[in-house]
């Protein structure tokens, strides 16, 4: 996990940060990707393209496909957030119901520093 102090606020400093990140992985299959890429259209082998795509439909189901994808991850995600924002609504209910049984069990104390005790669980 990644931990961002205050001063590493700014999205390049952000980007540039390797540790944790996805991008010392993907760099190098994508810079051998680019140059045979431009090694294949730069040799004149590519030619016409236009013969290529005669009909779309191959190309429609593929972004039909794509974008289907993308949306149940998106779905997934969304609902991985809302489970851990549920998951930490309750467990503040649960510490606050176990401040308000602590100050309720110490409410009978006749100590002198009872309410600093109780001052101090409510503040937690």
């Amino acid at each position: 996990m990644i931990f961002y102090s205050s001063s590493e606020a700014s999205m390049w400093r952000i980007f540039c940060i390797w540790y944790g990140s996805v991008l010392p992985r993907t760099i190098p299959s994508s810079v051998c990707y680019a140059l045979m890429a431009f090694a294949y259209e730069w040799s004149g082998v590519a030619g016409d393209d236009s013969a290529l795509i005669v009909n779309p439909y191959a190309l429609q189901v593929l972004g039909t496909v794509l974008g289907w994808i993308l949306v149940q991850r998106s779905n997934l995600a969304y609902n991985r957030w809302w489970e851990a924002r549920s998951a930490i609504e309750s467990m503040q209910a649960r510490w606050a119901h176990t401040a308000l049984q602590i100050t309720h069990f110490e409410q009978a104390s006749t100590l002198i520093d009872a309410p600093y005790f109780r001052a101090r669980i409510v503040h937690l």
